[in-house]
């Protein structure tokens, strides 16, 4: 057997203090179609929590998140459903609230949480800063109006 080099040599001593976990949340293009399926069939916490939202969005006029995530073949057109801003914004939010939740459960708690562009409504909802139901509203909304600009234009709300 070949020598190992002591590069690859791992330490079991125990650390000083417990590591802290920060989460860290991404924005716009990480959506995938079928992302998160399995967890949402394997773990309850995670289910419900996507659930949850789900049900929200579908209640105020969006998207079924079960059929434009889970659900979809992976065609042209199921990755172009996902891919419209206001889906994906939703998808992403939503998904990124229930892990964190997952996490939570299982005993993973931050003790920073972060996030670009979307990911910034989870880590606010996972801060406390706004519940997630109104997260949720915020994120629908952006999507519908980014959506409903123009190709190549930008959108600013001020207030």
């Amino acid at each position: 057997m070949p020598a190992v080099p002591s590069s690859c040599v791992f330490s079991a001593a125990p650390l000083p203090q417990t590591p802290r976990v920060v989460f860290c949340f991404p924005g716009q293009g990480t959506q995938s179609l079928g992302m998160a399926r399995q967890t949402w069939k394997q773990w309850p916490r995670f289910r419900s929590l996507f659930n949850e939202l789900a049900e929200r969005l579908v209640s105020r006029g969006g998207v079924d998140l079960h059929r434009v995530i889970f659900d979809a073949d992976s065609t042209p057109d199921a990755e172009m459903t996902l891919r419209q801003t206001g889906n994906a914004q939703v998808a992403i939010f939503v998904v990124e609230y229930a892990l964190a939740g997952l996490w939570q459960e299982l005993g993973v708690i931050p003790a920073a949480v972060m996030g670009h562009s979307i990911g910034e409504y989870a880590a606010a909802s996972i801060a406390g800063v706004m519940t997630p139901e109104t997260a949720l509203d915020l994120v629908a909304e952006r999507g519908r109006l980014i959506q409903s600009l123009p190709p190549g234009d930008m959108l600013s709300i001020s207030g």
